[in-house]
């Protein structure tokens, strides 16, 4: 599969993603653009269905975003009932 290594650093540049992450964004750009060119895709719940999907993923990436820029304020988000984070079961 071809990639466009300028495309990547540029999301990486414009989205505060690291460049493992921009490299998920830009295929999950190409999956979409991909999807919405298949013939035949008329049924409207399956598309809204993987724009959704798009969204959630997209969001995640986000979120990884907030959680490193703001891990005062965001990444409580990701701390267990214990006070642990995904990092810390990392380090174990």
């Amino acid at each position: 599969m071809d990639e466009d290594r300028d495309t990547i650093a540029e999301i990486a540049e414009r989205t505060g993603l690291t460049e493992d992450e921009a490299h998920v964004h830009y295929h999950l750009d190409r999956a979409r653009n991909l999807y919405r060119a298949l013939p035949g895709r008329t049924n409207l719940l399956n598309t809204i269905r993987f724009d959704l999907s798009y969204k959630n993923m997209i969001d995640m990436l986000a979120e990884r975003v907030l959680h490193r820029d703001r891990p005062e304020g965001w990444g409580m988000v990701y701390l267990d009932v214990e006070g642990n984070s995904p990092e810390d079961e990392q380090d174990r």
